[in-house]
């Protein structure tokens, strides 16, 4: 407690009312929530098994659990604790209590690659993909089935075209046993809106609930935590609204300000102080994003740099140089290939910073390519950050959808002919001989004769649809 300034330690030990924490890019989100969760426990106010903390990624989660061991020295405590993101909360609630909402079981989560290939085989062709995907996920957002698309979600998409594709997307899924992402929000909603029984069974054990972000949560996920949280409960809830940056994925801020709507006796409280940024930073954000009310008071006494620096450049190229210039000026010009060309002068003044204290930040992936190759011939070292992962590159679903057909799951897409008929060609006369092989084996011989039989996947025989 000693380490949170005074705002903070009011939303800590704040109880017996919803509370609605107003707080500014760097001032202490986290460290708020992990030591209100460990307040409540350290004084008996809440049993562990009653705590949940939502966040909206996995990284958020495991930073929150981080925090919470060194506040929380009871390692079985930590356990019982519920750190999850809405959707592996809600998918922890359907393998629970999937019967009353109709999904057959086992079932398994669609991928984002399976996905396409559905919605791609039921689309005629001079219709997009991205759109319909797109659309389909923004009417599960907004709560809405096959059959309830109001204008506004279709957009440009005929009403009647994206009924039937919906109708017949969801249909395939309900017969492979398949969820998708935005089903698993939608699912527990229903089922909550139909069961009472089973949402007073989980507004019991979870009476204490924190939602970090709230600025960012889209219609299913408020409705999901209005059912969870009734007035009664001790719902924290802490978010920027002018750092509300999904809309594009269906959240909207409204949801933020209308908080003290739902909950009358909300107490709400603002954290000002600001520990990452120098006051010429905060100062540049309030001329860029004006006068909000948020920022309006966001402080943060660091003193720094009086001046930043606006470039304006001709390519993406030349932006790139501009920052190598820039970072090896400041670490003195390691780089022995600036130092020769005297791309920079080594007698301008420097921090002692190392590359490790730099961070470039960029708008699309295309900007990231010329910044890797500017590095790389300047022999900075660096990495970057959310590249595409493995499993969404060319050629990998195709394999994974090879390995499944090898050795299958009982449930999804490999269930269904007519899709695995449109999806690759040429497949089954390929596979068989490889599967009647694998027949009696342990695990490690079947991985190591497809290894030994992996020519296959790569001889051009599989032609994706």
């Amino acid at each position: 407690m000693n380490t949170l300034n005074s705002i903070q330690r009011e939303a800590v030990q704040h109880t017996g009312s919803p509370l609605l924490i107003v707080a500014g890019p760097g001032t202490g989100k986290t460290r708020t929530i992990t030591h209100r969760i460990a307040y409540l426990l350290s004084h008996h106010i809440a049993q562990p098994e009653q705590i949940l903390a939502v966040t909206f990624t996995n990284k958020a989660a495991e930073e929150m659990r981080d925090r919470l061991t060194s506040l929380i020295k009871d390692s079985n405590v930590l356990k019982v604790l519920t750190i999850k993101t809405f959707h592996a909360l809600c998918l922890d609630i359907l393998r629970r209590d999937v019967g009353p909402v109709g999904v057959k079981t086992p079932f398994t989560i669609l991928t984002e690659a399976d996905r396409g290939y559905l919605i791609k085989s039921l689309l005629p062709s001079d219709c997009s993909l991205r759109k319909m995907g797109d659309t389909i996920s923004r009417a599960k957002q907004n709560l809405l089935s096959p059959g309830d698309g109001r204008q506004d979600i279709a957009g440009d998409i005929p009403r009647d075209l994206l009924d039937r594709i919906y109708e017949a997307y969801q249909r395939t899924l309900d017969e492979a046993h398949l969820l998708d992402f935005e089903d698993l929000i939608f699912k527990v909603v229903r089922l909550f809106e139909g069961h009472e029984a089973i949402r007073e069974k989980y507004q019991e054990k979870f009476r204490f609930i924190s939602v970090d972000e709230y600025q960012d949560i889209n219609y299913a996920q408020y409705r999901l935590i209005r059912l969870m949280a009734p007035s009664t409960h001790d719902l924290c809830v802490i978010g920027d609204p002018d750092q509300a940056i999904y809309g594009f994925r269906g959240s909207s801020v409204r949801y933020f300000y209308k908080f003290q709507e739902d909950y009358p006796t909300a107490k709400v409280l603002r954290l000002e102080q600001n520990y990452r940024s120098t006051e010429t930073i905060l100062r540049a954000s309030r001329q860029v994003i004006g006068e909000g009310d948020v920022r309006e008071g966001l402080w943060s006494g660091i003193q720094g740099t009086r001046w930043l620096t606006i470039a304006r450049l001709p390519t993406e190229k030349a932006e790139a140089e501009f920052v190598v210039k820039s970072i090896e000026t400041e670490v003195r010009g390691i780089s022995h290939f600036s130092m020769e060309s005297r791309k920079i002068d080594t007698s301008e003044e420097g921090g002692e910073r190392s590359f490790s204290d730099f961070a470039v930040l960029y708008r699309i992936n295309e900007q990231g390519k010329a910044l890797e190759e500017a590095f790389i011939r300047s022999g900075i070292p660096f990495q970057r950050v959310g590249k595409a992962k493995i499993v969404d590159r060319k050629g990998t679903a195709q394999l994974l959808f090879c390995l499944r057909m090898l050795e299958p799951l009982g449930c999804g897409l490999d269930r269904l002919e007519f899709f695995n008929r449109k999806r690759i060609q040429g497949l089954k006369d390929g596979l068989n001989p490889l599967k009647i092989t694998l027949k009696g084996k342990t695990v490690r011989e079947k991985l190591e004769r497809i290894y030994e039989g992996v020519d296959l996947f790569v001889s051009g025989n599989l032609k994706m649809y």
